[in-house]
C-alpha cells in the first residue's frame, strides 16, 4: 500500500508543511461543510486551529488554495484505499485505467458536493 501521503508530492508541500497543514484542513472542511465556502474566512479556519494568520500564509496562498488542497487530500484518499484492488490487476494498463476512473469519480463526487459546500471550481 502506498504512502497516506502521496498526494503530499502534488501538493507543493514538505511532509513536515503537510504534517503542521493537517489540522488546518480538517477545521476547513468542517467550517465549509458548516458555513460554506464563501462564508468562512481565513479567520475562522486560524481560530478553530487555534493558529496564526501568519502560519496559515505559510502553509496556503488564500482560502482557495487550502481547498485545492482538501480536494486533493480527499482524492488520495479515495484512490488509496483502493490500492488492494489495483494491486490485483493483470496489467499496469488495467490498473492505470481503474486509478483514473476512481479519480474521475472522486472528481464528479467533488463536483456534486461543491453545490453542498458552494465551492465555486475554477
Amino acid at each position: 500500500m502506498r504512502d497516506p501521503h502521496d498526494f503530499v508530492e502534488y501538493s507543493g508541500l514538505t511532509l513536515a508543511q503537510w504534517e503542521k497543514a493537517l489540522p488546518f484542513l480538517t477545521e476547513a472542511e468542517t467550517l465549509f461543510v458548516r458555513y460554506g465556502f464563501k462564508k468562512t474566512t481565513i479567520e475562522d479556519i486560524c481560530r478553530a486551529v487555534g493558529a496564526s494568520k501568519r502560519t496559515f500564509y505559510e502553509l496556503f496562498d488564500n482560502k482557495i488554495d487550502i481547498a485545492m488542497k482538501l480536494a486533493l487530500h480527499v482524492i488520495s484518499h479515495m484512490t488509496n484505499s483502493r490500492d488492494d484492488e489495483i494491486a490485483r490487476t493483470e496489467s499496469a494498463a488495467e490498473a492505470f485505467c481503474l486509478r483514473l476512473m476512481l479519480i474521475s469519480k472522486s472528481v464528479v463526487n467533488i463536483r456534486i458536493s461543491r453545490f453542498y459546500l458552494r465551492i465555486p471550481i475554477y
